[in-house]
């Protein structure tokens, strides 16, 4: 076909153009099995001018050898094989896969079978370079018929549309998304194991006043079920005293302040109180709440205050002996009326005063007020006269 010219069915017509067009028209066919172009059924010509139209990957595989023609953009799925392989039998053109392709196209020329269609079928093909590809097509395999071919099935009409990229893509984007579902799997098991677990009152609850969930915890430390605290608004757990103050904080939260603390006292189903300490930030909607049971803590700073107070009361009631207290740094931080008397300082002019002025200038200059501070800091206790 050295001429692109082209009479078929006394009409002339005009390949396309386009590289494979010229290609075909320079093609000297009378040296394959096809022969001169001018020998060829109407059927042939008709099918070349067909894909050589076509913007679809497309080929035929004429004959018993099935030789191969395509268009130009099926060129480019060849790879390093085209122009080589225009006019080559299917076996030259694809010897990697041609244990498989080629019994499949024979039963298709053979009429034993109808066609072949298949999604993103994988060949394993060598079409660049020293490289082995999985590649993956779209591919329709159809009869031609001719009716001066025996069986009247002159050829195979291959169209062929490569989606490597898409399965790769899609292959990816699926591992990609089950690691993901993995690891929220994973995280969610964390949260809930962390939610059964905590000893710390972690709940969601609306601005009605009503808890939506809460961990175990609640039921451990209050008494109530889950069920019940669901039912009760947070008024009837909240010590009254309370509520001005923990009314205040969530109205915070309502205007859009992110985070608000507080404490305050929740009823324990034996009619007890139970201090908590609250972190209650809001998103959505609804308020997430984290409370830490500070009961102890409460009560061993109420000790210690009535200790201190008993303390002082004590302290203050000693005439007999001079009774004051130091910090670490030697400053006099109490005195009382018996340091008073026997001292001859009066408590507003010694308190914040180092107690070395107790000393007389030869212990100062020797260091005796720095090592009692030392000895007292390292034993407990210092015992000296003066």
């Amino acid at each position: 076909m050295h001429d692109p010219m082209a009479s078929r069915g006394g009409h002339t017509t005009v390949l396309p153009p386009g590289g494979m067009a010229q290609l075909v028209a320079a093609k000297d066919w009378a040296k394959t099995p096809l022969g001169a172009p001018e020998t060829w059924s109407a059927s042939l010509k008709l099918t070349v001018e067909l894909i050589l139209a076509c913007g679809f990957p497309m080929a035929i595989r004429w004959g018993p050898e099935m030789i191969m023609i395509y268009n130009d953009a099926y060129a480019s799925i060849l790879g390093d094989k085209h122009p080589r392989v225009l006019g080559a039998p299917l076996r030259e053109v694809w010897p990697e896969i041609y244990d498989k392709l080629g019994p499949l196209n024979e039963s298709i020329l053979r009429g034993e079978r109808e066609g072949f269609f298949a999604r993103d079928h994988l060949w394993r093909v060598f079409r660049r370079a020293d490289t082995w590809e999985d590649a993956r097509f779209t591919i329709s395999y159809s009869p031609i018929p001719d009716d001066t071919a025996p069986g009247r099935i002159g050829g195979i009409l291959a169209t062929a549309v490569e989606t490597t990229d898409r399965v790769d893509t899609e292959q990816r984007l699926r591992q990609l998304s089950e690691r993901l579902e993995q690891e929220v799997a994973q995280r969610t098991r964390e949260r809930d194991r962390i939610w059964q677990v905590s000893e710390d009152l972690l709940g969601v609850c609306n601005f009605e006043g009503y808890f939506l969930s809460v961990n175990p915890a609640w039921s451990a430390l209050l008494g109530w079920s889950e069920d019940e605290i669901k039912r009760m608004r947070v008024s009837e757990l909240r010590h009254p005293d309370d509520a001005p103050a923990a009314i205040a904080e969530r109205a915070r939260l309502a205007r859009g302040v992110p985070t608000v603390r507080m404490e305050n006292r929740f009823r324990h189903k034996d009619g007890s109180w139970r201090w908590l300490s609250w972190t209650l930030s809001t998103e959505d909607g609804l308020i997430y709440v984290i409370g830490r049971h500070i009961t102890a803590e409460k009560e061993a700073a109420e000790r210690l205050r009535e200790s201190d107070r008993q303390f002082r009361l004590l302290v203050s009631g000693v005439t007999d002996y001079a009774l004051f207290r130091l910090d670490p740094q030697g400053i006099v931080s109490s005195w009382n009326v018996g340091a008073e008397r026997i001292k001859g300082y009066a408590a507003a002019k010694i308190i914040g005063q180092h107690f070395s002025r107790f000393y007389t200038a030869e212990d100062r200059q020797s260091g005796l007020p720095a090592r009692a501070l030392r000895t007292a800091a390292r034993e407990g206790r210092f015992e000296g006269e003066g």
